[in-house]
C-alpha cells in the first residue's frame, strides 16, 4: 500500500525523528511504499530547540564582547558543534526518512495514498503542533481514504485545547478507521474530550528488532564496562549532583549526550555535534544510563541497559509513568539524589520486560491488521 505519515518536524529532535524512522521501516518491511509528509510553514513549525539555543548564542555573543577573545573562541566552537549537529542530523533524515514538504498539505491528494498515518509523538499537542487540526487530518476531510491514528501523545497530563478545537477535532477523529494513543491518559483523555475509545500501543521505536539498530550503527556496539550515558534534556542542580555522585561513586566514565538545555543553562556542549547513529551507539555502550528523556527510557528498555529516569515534570509525567508502568519498572524514576543511588545496583528483570514486549508488539500488529494493513 501508498502510505503517508503525518508526525512533528523532523528537526533536531533523536527521539522525534527515531520514532519516525521505527515506523516507516516496520511498514517499508512489511512492503509498503512509505514516506513523511511535513507542512513547510516556518513561522509555526520552527523546532522549540533550535529557537532556544538562538536565544542562547544572542546572549553568550554579547557577553562574549566584554569578556574578550578566549570567550569568543568558546562561543565559536559552540556555535560550530550546534552546525555540525544539525548537518548531521538533517543527513540521516535525508537518507533514512524520506519526506514531502509541501505548503499545503491538501496538495498530497493527488498522490493517491491508501492510508493517512498520525503519530507518533507529541503531535497531538497544541504547544508543539499549532494547527492542531492538520495533525486530525483536517485537510483530507472529505478524502475517501483510510485515516489511521497510530500513538500520538498529547504529552501533559493536563487538557491544552480550547472548546473550539476540541469541537472540530472531535468530529474529525469521528472519521478515523482506527485509533491509538502513546498513554493511557491519553486513551483517558479521547474519551473525556473526543468521545472515541482509543487504544493504547508502545512508541513505533519499540516495533523494531534490536538487530535493526545494531545494523544502523555497523554492529559493533558492544557494551563497554563503567560507561555511564547521560542524555539530560532539562539539566539542573539536582540532575547534576545525581550525575557527579554516580561518576564519584561508581567509578565510571561519562558519556553526555544532551543539548539543548546545556547549552541555555551556559554548559558545555559535550557531545553536541554528535550523529543519530552516533547517538545511538553510546546508548548501547553503555553500562548504566541516566536520562530525563522519554525516549531515553525507551532505548535503555530496548537495549537491555540498567537505567534511572528523573521524572520530568515540565515536559509530561504521564507518557514516562506509562511506559515505566508497562513493563513493570517504575522504581526506575526517580525525583532526588538518594533514591537515584540506591537504585544503581538494582538489576531489571530483562526476561520479564521481553515477554511483555512481545505482546505489545502483537497488540500493535492486530491493530493494524484491524485495517487490512499487513505488517510483519
Amino acid at each position: 500500500m501508498k502510505i503517508a505519515i503525518l508526525t512533528l518536524p523532523l528537526n533536531d529532535n533523536f527521539g522525534g525523528i527515531l520514532q519516525a524512522y521505527a515506523l516507516r521501516q516496520y511498514l517499508v518491511k512489511a512492503g509498503h511504499e512509505v514516506v513523511h509528509v511535513e507542512k513547510d510553514d516556518k513561522s509555526s513549525l520552527v523546532h522549540w530547540s533550535s529557537f532556544r539555543f538562538y536565544t542562547w548564542w544572542s546572549i553568550r555573543w554579547l557577553a562574549a564582547q566584554i569578556l574578550g577573545s578566549s570567550s569568543k573562541k568558546e562561543i565559536y566552537r559552540q556555535i560550530y558543534n550546534f552546525r555540525t549537529h544539525t548537518s548531521k542530523v538533517r543527513t540521516f533524515v535525508a537518507n533514512n526518512v524520506p519526506r514531502k514538504i509541501v505548503n499545503n498539505l491538501s496538495v498530497i491528494e493527488k498522490e493517491n495514498f491508501d492510508i493517512l498515518i498520525v503519530g507518533s509523538d507529541q503531535i497531538w499537542r497544541p504547544h508543539y503542533y499549532p494547527e492542531i487540526e492538520d495533525a486530525f487530518l483536517s485537510f483530507a476531510d472529505e478524502w475517501r481514504i483510510k485515516k489511521v491514528a497510530y500513538a500520538p501523545s498529547f504529552g501533559v497530563q493536563y487538557w491544552e485545547f480550547n472548546e473550539e478545537q476540541t469541537k472540530r477535532c472531535a468530529r474529525l477523529l469521528s472519521k478515523f478507521d482506527a485509533v491509538s494513543v502513546r498513554e493511557q491518559q491519553g486513551v483517558d483523555m479521547c474519551k473525556d474530550n473526543f468521545k472515541v475509545n482509543p487504544i493504547r500501543l508502545i512508541d513505533p521505536t519499540m516495533l523494531l528488532r534490536l538487530a535493526d539498530y545494531q545494523k544502523l550503527v555497523g554492529y559493533g556496539a558492544k557494551t563497554k564496562k563503567s560507561q555511564l550515558t547521560t542524555y539530560i534534556l532539562d539539566m539542573n542542580s539536582e540532575k547534576l549532583e545525581i550525575l557527579d555522585s554516580l561518576k564519584k561513586e561508581n567509578n565510571m566514565e561519562c558519556i553526555e549526550l544532551g543539548l539543548a538545555e546545556q547549552l541555555i543553562s551556559g554548559q558545555d556542549a559535550f557531545q553536541s555535534d554528535i550523529s543519530v547513529e552516533e547517538w545511538l551507539r553510546e546508548f548501547m555502550q553503555a553500562e548504566f544510563i541516566f536520562t530525563d528523556s522519554f525516549h531515553g527510557c525507551v532505548f535503555a528498555i530496548l537495549f537491555h541497559k540498567q537505567f534511572i529516569v528523573y521524572g520530568n515534570k515540565k515536559r509530561g509525567l504521564s507518557r514516562f509513568k506509562t511506559l515505566l508502568q508497562l513493563f513493570e519498572l517504575e522504581d526506575r524514576m526517580v525525583f532526588d539524589k538518594v533514591n537515584a543511588i540506591d537504585l544503581y545496583r538494582d538489576e531489571i528483570n530483562w526476561e520479564k520486560v521481553d515477554v511483555i514486549l512481545s505482546a505489545e508488539k502483537a497488540k500493535s500488529k492486530v491493530f493494524f491488521e484491524s485495517i487490512h494493513l499487513t505488517v510483519d
